[in-house]
């Protein structure tokens, strides 16, 4: 425990970002926790008290700090079983966290555990409850808003999850010793026409672990995008979607070498939803300097990382989209499956009709595709008939139930691989590109896939496989720089 203690010093001493939102620091002599970058004077180890997460250091009488804000550390990704369930848990959590009646028992069935289980997960790995860490997730979401943004104090009580203006406030005083209004005099946001001004949109700073390779990942997403759906250039991202039934945009785009998230105001109620998927599709909890040293060990691998450091994974935003995109993609050039799916957006995607953007349909959900009849999707889209067919499989297994792809539910994506390859139509890369893409696994790695043979010099599976065992576990990052070697 000593040792353990005296590497976390270590770490807050040195501000080491590789340990940011990794763990956080409780000052005793000053009642505030931070992130272990927080450029305020070091403490006395003896002073300090280090906690696995936010909800554990507010547990333990501590007020987050107002100059390091923990409340936008990034989150981690985790690789083992238990920690995977713990996140998944987590996210779970927070886009829940807008009913302070959280039912824990709804949230186990959800993630396929029981709720006992559920509770001895986020104590070993958070250090809290689940309604601990909910509780904790609403006022740091509402102290963000007050922060970074000019919302009305009473819309951000409600987007954050408070039941009323009395209970938020309240809640900040017991917990905070501040008031809302206390924390909104201190940043930015104060006058009425600079309110008026910016109502338009809500932007918030994301954070990351650097290095961090924006420009290949909006390459990746500029060369598939979709018309009507999404804008990219060599800037920013920007998507149209519909959450919660709200039709809405958003755009991520890095200025003086931050990275923000600017969306329209009408989707302030999906705030967490919007934060989560965004995360996973930009892989802002990536630890990229701990990938890369396992990675550069090889020697297929070493150069490539030397010349693009900070690569990351191309998410999803969608996951179901990406399950559409993998099928459509089988066999065919990048520019013809971006065409496919293009038609499918603008045959099926629900309308965006909003005034503030030009982009005009989101992405047709799995409810929707699955109401398709084969032949009229094959001839909307220029599928072919065995590939719309496994495309209304895929949407009506997900709207069973019987195939589960978000990140909340899937602590072990091992099941995930087979339950996929049930559905004809989809094999070993299709199941590897789905995971790998959607960060079921960090350790997928389509050995199937033209680029990777080529690059390799290799079109024996096997050998590819037994190849790619050095790269363990992550192999996905491994595919995403074998990928840039095609593209320099």
């Amino acid at each position: 425990m000593k040792e353990e203690v005296s590497k976390y010093y270590e770490c807050l001493a040195a501000r080491d970002r590789r340990f940011d939102g990794i763990f956080f620091v409780g000052v005793k002599s000053t009642g505030i926790y931070c992130r272990p970058i927080c450029t305020a004077r070091t403490p006395s180890q003896a002073n300090c008290r280090f906690y696995k997460s936010q909800a554990e250091a507010e547990l333990n009488g501590f007020r987050p700090c107002l100059k390091c804000r923990p409340e936008i550390a990034p989150g981690s990704a985790p690789v083992d079983a238990k920690k995977r369930l713990a996140r998944s848990a987590l996210i779970l959590i927070q886009e829940a966290s807008c009913d302070e009646e959280l039912s824990v028992k709804k949230l186990a069935e959800s993630l396929g555990i029981t709720d006992r289980h559920l509770r001895r997960i986020t104590s070993t790995v958070y250090g809290v409850t689940p309604n601990e860490l909910a509780r904790t997730h609403r006022l740091l979401t509402a102290k963000r808003l007050l922060t970074e943004t000019s919302v009305p104090l009473i819309e951000i009580a409600y987007a954050a999850g408070f039941r009323s203006v009395r209970s938020f406030n309240h809640q900040f005083k017991k917990h905070y010793d501040l008031t809302p209004s206390s924390i909104r005099n201190r940043s930015s946001f104060k006058t009425r026409s600079e309110e008026t001004k910016e109502r338009a949109t809500i932007k918030i700073k994301l954070s990351y672990r650097p290095p961090f390779n924006l420009p290949m990942l909006l390459r990746f997403f500029r060369e598939r995008a979709l018309d009507g759906m999404e804008y990219v250039d060599e800037k920013q991202y920007c998507r149209a979607v519909m959450l919660k039934g709200k039709p809405g945009w958003y755009r991520v785009f890095e200025k003086d070498t931050n990275l923000y998230l600017e969306f329209s105001s009408n989707l302030i109620g999906s705030l967490s939803s919007i934060v989560n998927r965004v995360n996973r599709q930009f892989d802002l909890e990536c630890h990229p300097l701990l990938i890369q040293e396992s990675l550069a060990k090889d020697e297929n691998l070493k150069e490539v990382i030397q010349s693009n450091p900070g690569l990351r994974i191309p998410g999803a935003f969608d996951q179901f989209e990406i399950c559409v995109r993998a099928v459509a993609g089988q066999l065919i050039s990048v520019k013809a499956a971006r065409s496919i799916c293009s038609r499918l957006v603008t045959s099926f995607g629900e309308n965006i009709s909003d005034p503030t953007t030009p982009l005009t349909r989101s992405f047709p959900s799995p409810d929707t595709v699955s109401r398709i009849e084969e032949q009229e999707l094959k001839e909307a889209c220029g599928l072919t008939l065995n590939k719309a067919r496994t495309i209304i499989e895929l949407a009506r297994a997900i709207e069973k139930g019987e195939l589960r792809l978000d990140s909340n539910s899937n602590q072990n994506p091992l099941p995930i691989y087979k339950q996929l390859q049930k559905i004809k139509g989809i094999g070993p890369w299709t199941a590897s590109y789905i995971a790998l893409r959607t960060h079921l696994d960090p350790n997928a790695f389509p050995a199937g896939d033209l680029v990777v043979r080529k690059i390799l010099g290799s079109d024996n599976i096997e050998e590819l496989e037994q190849m790619s065992l050095n790269w363990q576990p992550w192999r996905s990052y491994a595919t995403i720089y074998l990928w840039s070697k095609q593209e320099n």
